[in-house]
This record gives C-alpha cells, structure tokens and sequence, in this order.
C-alpha cells in the first residue's frame, strides 16, 4: 500500500515517483454533486465551471497542458495538468503546474462576466447530453438511489441553473475548495521532497476546517424504471449496487463478473444476444465507485419487440453466475483478458494518476497500487466470485432501467431464482 503524506501545513499529497517523460499534478477535492445545496441543485456543477476556466494572467499556465475533469455524481471533483518533461526544465513545469492548479482552485476570484458565461455553457452542456445511453446511465442513479443527489439527471434543469447566484456558488466554493479538504496527486520523476517543498509554497495559509458531511443513502432501489421513447429500439440497463472504492478484494471480484457477463467480445451476454440469437449490436457496460457504494450497468439496445426475451436471456446469465456455473478456464479466459486491456488503460500517466486519486474519495490515508491491484486479480478464484456474485447480484441490489416505446405494465422482471 501507499500512503498518503500530509505537508506541515496541512495539504494531503500522494506522490508516486516514475521516470516520466509526462508528469501529471491533479487536485481531488470534496466537492461533486453529493455536496450540492438541497435548495439550489446545480450549484456544484457551475462551480466547476468556473474553477475549470484558466485565467489568461495565470502565469504559471506556460509550459503545461492543463485540463479538467468533473465528478459531478460523485463525491469528488478532479483537476489535473500534464506536462512534458524536458531535460533543463522539466523541475520548472512540475513546480509551475503545481502552483497555477493551487492558484486555480483555492485562491479562485470569481468574476461577474465570467459566472454568466458559465453558466450558460452549463445549459448549453445539458442540451448535449440527450442521447438514449446517457438517458440509461441516468435511470442507473435514479433508480438504485432513489431520492438522494444521485437521483437526478447527469445533466442539471436550465430552470434549476437560472435560480443559482454569485453568491450561491461563492459560498459553494469556500465551504468545499480549500487545502485541507483535497488531495494532490502527482506522477513525476522528482523527489518526493521537493514536491512537498513546492506545495507548501504554493497553498494557502493552513485552514482549520473540515468537509461537509454527505447525505447517507436510506431508500431502496427502484425495481424499474421506465422513460418511453419513440425509438426503434428498446435500451435496457440492468444496474447493480456493489462496493465502495476502498473495498479492493471485492472490486477485483465484481471487475471479473462484468468482464463474464458483458465486458468484452467474448461475454456471455454478447454471445447470447448477438451471436446467438441476433437481437443486438453490442453490449456496454460502465462502472463506478464513490465513498460508501458503488454500482455497475450492462446495457444494450433490442428490437422493440424483443425487449421481454433479452431481459429473460439477460438474467438467466446472472442468475448462473450466482449458482457458481463457471469453469476455472473461462475464469482465466476473462481475468486474462481484463488484466490486458486494464494495463493498456494505465500506460497513461493521467489514468494511472486517476487510479490513486479515486481511492481519496474513502478518506482512508492507504491508496493500493496498480501492481498490487493486478496481483489482487490473479489470486481471484472461481470461489471468490460466486461468492462475491451471491452478495451483491440480489434483486433488492439490481434496478432496471428501459428507455423506448414500451409500456411498463406490460414489463416482467425475471427472477434469479
């Protein structure tokens, strides 16, 4: 395990030292949507916004890529740099990327033009997110945690973004965006202690406050829900309520499940659906981990009027899965081939910096490593999964989202038995 240094003035830092030619500085900070005032949703996202605009007199921008990347349905919010090492200035960047990302976020001034602007490009991103597939991942949160701040649209109302002040989003970002409350991590080739000398100087003074406490999730998960569509096609999610972030063993387990089930090419429920019986193109799936829960969907689209038998075929998959039909070979064929694609993913310097810095989110100072992580999956046996498949594919953990021209009463949802 990692561990999670603190500076003398209070900053978290992970600092993970690679021969790179690409560094990467990112700041995690409590602040996604989870934390949104119950009165004036959006708050959170225009706050990112705002902190995600770089000022043009920032002069610590020069020399580095600087980009960001939101949380909104998580606990956390995520800005990284990326910057190219050169042999004679390669310190001068990872310094200066550092402070323009502490400049930016902690030290941010708003402005009355800028806040406008923002804001309608909040509005103008609502719009875009209108496609069937975002409308699945939606109904994922809308129906495992019904009635909370996941139940809401990955995108925010234009009447809820209209109703947010100045103000609104200045009290927002003092009560969430400070230094004790985030985490920097870093990948450079740089001593760990000169990072810890360039943070020191580029942070505010020490603040002697805590993050606001999030909202616990007390209501169960909806069985299904339904948006109809005049599609062509039917889009079925089937969502799952799993782990949290730092519940690594459990993870590995659920990450080989998705793998069986849906993860590639040669899953079950492509073989089943496409190969087999001709009823969709391909099969997705997403997955995500926040403080206290987790979940995963596999969703795919099938003729209007074949939305009943694929939800049949579906669940006869996982219900076999629960029951332990699984063979060690085909256990080796998908943990093989997950591990594969996992560290193509995390030849990325920013990918791998993401890795530590989602496990933040757990305020637990120990961050697994990626080695580890991959010696985690190879000890995963047959009976870790059934195991970890009988406590978590239940039908009081699974929601089921549909969007198209069906009628919900006319929807069964097959049992695992």
């Amino acid at each position: 395990m990692k561990k999670i240094r603190t500076t003398p003035s209070g900053v978290k830092f992970l600092h993970n030292k690679e021969d790179c030619e690409i560094s990467c500085v990112s700041v995690w900070s409590q602040a996604g949507a989870r934390y949104d005032f119950s009165s004036k949703p959006g708050t959170a996202h225009v706050c990112e916004h705002l902190i995600g605009t770089p000022r043009k007199n920032n002069s610590a921008l020069k020399g580095s890529e600087w980009l960001s990347q939101k949380g909104i349905l998580s606990e956390s919010w995520m800005d990284y740099s990326l910057v190219r090492q050169t042999h004679l200035q390669k310190s001068i960047h990872t310094e200066a990327s550092i402070r323009f990302l502490c400049d930016q976020i902690f030290k941010f001034k708003f402005r009355e033009d800028l806040f406008e602007q923002e804001k309608a490009a909040v509005k103008n991103e609502s719009r875009e997110y209108v496609g069937i597939y975002d409308r699945i991942w939606e109904l994922a949160h809308e129906g495992l945690w019904p009635k909370s701040s996941f139940d809401r649209s990955l995108t925010d109302k234009e009447s809820d973004i209209d109703n947010i002040t100045k103000e609104d989003v200045e009290v927002f970002h003092k009560q969430h965006y400070f230094s004790t409350s985030s985490t920097l991590i870093i990948i450079s080739p740089h001593d760990t202690g000169d990072i810890e000398g360039w943070i020191e100087k580029s942070v505010p003074e020490k603040i002697n406050q805590q993050p606001q406490q999030i909202e616990q999730f007390t209501q169960p998960p909806k069985r299904l829900v339904v948006e109809d569509w005049n599609t062509e096609d039917t889009t079925i999610g089937i969502s799952v309520k799993t782990v949290p972030v730092e519940t690594y063993k459990e993870t590995a387990c659920i990450d080989i499940i998705i793998e069986i089930l849906g993860g590639s090419d040669i899953s079950r429920l492509l073989t089943k659906l496409r190969h087999d019986k001709g009823l969709t193109y391909s099969i997705y799936t997403k997955t995500d981990s926040y403080r206290d829960t987790g979940y995963f969907t596999i969703y795919f689209s099938v003729p209007n009027d074949e939305h009943q038998k694929a939800l049949s075929i579906a669940f006869e998959e996982l219900s076999k899965v629960i029951k332990g039909r699984i063979k060690k070979n085909e256990l080796d064929m998908h943990r093989n081939n997950y591990i594969t694609r996992y560290l193509a993913d995390k030849e990325s310097v920013k990918n791998r910096t993401t890795w530590y810095g989602k496990q933040t989110v757990s305020e637990n100072n120990n961050i697994l490593p990626i080695d580890e992580y991959i010696h985690m999956l190879e000890k995963i046996t047959v009976s870790d999964v059934v195991e970890t498949a009988q406590e978590y594919l239940k039908e009081d953990r699974i929601s089921v989202g549909i969007v198209g021209p069906v009628n919900e009463s006319n929807i069964d949802i097959p049992s695992l038995d």
